[in-house]
């Protein structure tokens, strides 16, 4: 074949590929140009479910376009997390991602299919801690006093492989705590085992309804897992305040948020990030998140920065 007609095959070639890459991610200048589907890894009811639907109708308004919440549980939330990856990277496939799904998950699961890399961060819908609880007739009255325990404590948490089930492991292997980790099946059950004495510690995330827990005296807290005392619990100590900073994660706690598969186009992202950052200050969304609402700088790249210093700090914890 003559120069000519090769350099003719190879743009022929080359015009055929970005027709096909267009055709499936679509001109990124026009997204959306029709649904988006939010997966959930979680059971339909679940907090992180609600938070989808909550920020999908928001983002939904805004946009145009419709955002359909589905419900992908089970592996920890790993399931629904390897949909979105294997997706294609075109924006129309997105998870609702939490610290445990997105970096605690994949580190400790050999199989969950994917890494802290494989999806990237879109921006936050939450940033909650999980508080450490004791039922208001527990003869533990204080952290150290749990710790010093002579005989072991059940503890709750959402599972070994969750925030809460490391800030547990954090707190046994570096001081000492004689623990027996169980999980629950759902906050409402948490907190119904605690009340009943079929655990002596329920670790848990300070939403609004363990937050009115707390208020009305149904339960005691002992501390709170995050790097500083969120206003709402001002008078609650971190961890670290208590000299047990090894049994907490870096960051303002779990923190949820949207996720794309990592290929994603920029200008796609983009869109998206600035649209759920003013989700976070929309009046319906606030009325539900409350307290929770994240601060409106921790977009994507803030997020994935944090996930990042997360991932650091659990390195030496999870291969204990």
């Amino acid at each position: 074949m003559s120069r000519p007609a090769t350099a003719l095959a190879v743009g022929a070639a080359a015009m055929l590929l970005a027709a096909c890459a267009q055709e499936s991610t679509g001109n990124p200048e026009d997204y959306p140009s029709r649904s988006i589907r939010l997966i959930s890894p979680f059971p339909a009811g679940s907090s992180n479910d609600t938070l989808a639907r909550l920020y999908g109708k928001c983002v939904e308004t805004k946009l145009g376009q419709s955002v359909l919440v589905e419900n992908r549980g089970g592996g920890n939330g790993t399931i629904g997390m390897n949909e979105v990856i294997r997706a294609k990277p075109d924006g129309y496939t997105l998870a609702q991602a939490t610290t445990s799904t997105g970096v605690i998950a994949p580190m400790l699961t050999p199989d969950a299919g994917y890494n802290a890399k494989s999806l990237v961060p879109i921006g936050a819908t939450s940033t909650t801690p999980s508080v450490l609880l004791v039922s208001p007739t527990s003869p533990i009255t204080s952290l150290s006093q749990l710790i010093s325990a002579d005989d072991h404590v059940v503890v709750a948490t959402s599972g070994p492989a969750t925030s809460s089930g490391l800030n547990v492991k954090g707190l046994v292997d570096n001081y000492g705590l004689k623990a027996d980790q169980i999980a629950y099946g759902s906050l409402g059950e948490g907190q119904r085992g605690l009340a009943h004495g079929d655990y002596d510690l329920l670790v848990a995330p300070s939403g609004k309804p363990v937050v009115k827990a707390i208020r009305s005296g149904e339960v005691r807290v002992l501390a709170v897992t995050a790097d500083h005392r969120p206003d709402y619990l001002a008078e609650v100590p971190t961890l670290a305040e208590l000299g047990y900073g090894a049994g907490q994660l870096p960051g303002p706690g779990i923190v949820t948020y949207w996720a794309a598969p990592s290929r994603t186009h920029p200008m796609v992202l983009d869109k998206l990030s600035r649209t759920l950052t003013t989700c976070t200050t929309d009046e319906q969304v606030l009325s539900v998140v409350g307290d929770n609402s994240p601060d409106p700088d921790l977009d994507g790249p803030h997020v994935a920065e944090l996930l990042a210093e997360t991932e650091k700090a659990l390195v030496d914890l999870v291969r204990r």
